[in-house]
């Protein structure tokens, strides 16, 4: 495990702290820049510029003397990715494979293909400054696919058309509706092997793991008594030497003595969570693997559907003809008496795709890491156990 250092609060989990960074990053820029005005995209910039801000004050320490509720509430955060003890790095796991089944849910929700078209309208008199807009934006889900029609009163001002439709219900998209089932039922497979082992390994590693703070706070308490009753012990010997009477001690000496059963600890084998630690990263790595592969693979096959839809039932599909790659774009122009007008078109893959290739794969290498982070910090858990029993069944009762 690699580790950064506060100078405030000690050791920072880098690779978690990089992890969770990209995911909020990530799931930033998708955010603030999917407005459609430049002022939005604007906003956005602002936004992340403000962030980064902070985050630089905080690492100087200089958040401190300004925002001091703020930076304590971002080391926090930090702490909170950096575990000390095996129910902070449990807590961490737990968190990641939950993120893994909201990252596979909205995948299904969410248009794995778009196809955009903008225009810009050029006058022959340069006089008139250009105009340009949106066209339509067609984004393919699943189970449905979404159509988005611009009608534009004046320069500037339209209204918009959004009309969703299920793919049973057209003709000249069975192909694509097609490769769109069989990609939702293999996400879906994986999505329940992601959850059946999260529920499963988790709760053995929480079994084995619910006793040993516990136990380690038990045995240090005894521990303690143990010290005090020696200490009380060697002071009493002292005075004996010294004549001096002790029987003001006696009551005492009567509550230690009783006390004698309960400083008895038996002890016990504490119960390894490799199994289900390794069991539970191989699973999550072979669901999301599969659900990166279907990703992967549905690039080809969708380029393959649309060419092989094109003049379909519907006449002829002017997206399909277009599409010679799952990524691209395309441009035309047509002439007016006012000028001219350029179209361009866009296509490529939707976030419901996306995040499963971005999110999906941060969050099984957080699976990764917190696992082994988990195993490493049980073991000092299980040995700090062993050798405080060893010391606690080793001490002998003095005579008092």
């Amino acid at each position: 495990m690699q580790y950064v250092v506060s100078s405030r609060y000690g050791e920072r989990d880098k690779a978690n702290i990089s992890i969770v960074g990209i995911i909020i990053t990530y799931i930033l820029f998708k955010f603030l820049f999917s407005f459609d005005s430049d002022w939005g995209i604007l906003f956005g910039i602002i936004i992340v510029l403000i962030i980064a801000g902070l985050c630089i004050a905080h690492y100087v320490d200089s958040l401190w003397r300004s925002f001091p509720a703020l930076a304590k509430s971002m080391d926090s955060f930090l702490d909170f990715l950096s575990p000390k003890d095996p129910e902070e790095a449990f807590t961490l796991l737990k968190t990641y494979a939950v993120s893994g089944i909201l990252v596979l849910t909205f995948s299904l929700i969410g248009p794995w293909f778009v196809f955009e078209v903008d225009w810009k309208h050029s006058f022959n008199d340069y006089y008139y400054d250009d105009e340009y807009g949106y066209n339509y934006d067609t984004k393919y889900g699943l189970w449905s696919v979404k159509s988005i029609v611009y009608d534009y009163s004046d320069w500037g001002e339209y209204t918009t058309t959004i009309e969703t439709d299920s793919y049973n219900d057209n003709n000249g998209f069975q192909n694509r509706q097609e490769v769109a089932s069989k990609t939702s039922n293999i996400i879906i497979s994986a999505m329940g092997l992601w959850i059946f082992s999260a529920l499963v390994f988790l709760y053995f590693i929480s079994n084995r793991l619910s006793n040993t703070n516990p136990r380690i706070e038990k045995l240090t308490k005894i521990k303690r008594i143990q010290e005090g009753i020696s200490l009380f012990s060697e002071k009493l010997e002292r005075l004996k030497h010294r004549g001096i009477d002790i029987t003001s001690l006696g009551q005492a000496v009567e509550e230690i003595e009783k006390s004698r059963n309960s400083l008895e600890f038996k002890a016990s084998v504490s119960k390894s969570i490799s199994v289900f630690a390794y069991a539970l990263s191989g699973v999550c790595v072979i669901s999301m693997g599969i659900a990166v592969f279907t990703c992967i693979q549905f690039g080809g096959t969708w380029v393959d559907a649309m060419h092989s839809e094109n003049g379909g039932d519907d006449g002829i599909c002017t997206q399909c003809s277009l599409v010679d790659s799952f990524t691209g774009s395309s441009y035309d122009s047509s002439g007016t008496s006012s000028g001219t007008y350029h179209f361009t078109s866009y296509w490529g893959g939707g976030w419901g795709r996306q995040i499963i290739l971005w999110l999906g794969t941060l969050t099984v290498f957080g699976i990764l890491h917190n696992s082994l982070a988990l195993l490493k910090l049980s073991k000092t858990s299980i040995l700090q156990i062993a050798i405080l029993e060893k010391t606690v069944n080793g001490f002998s009762m003095p005579e008092l």
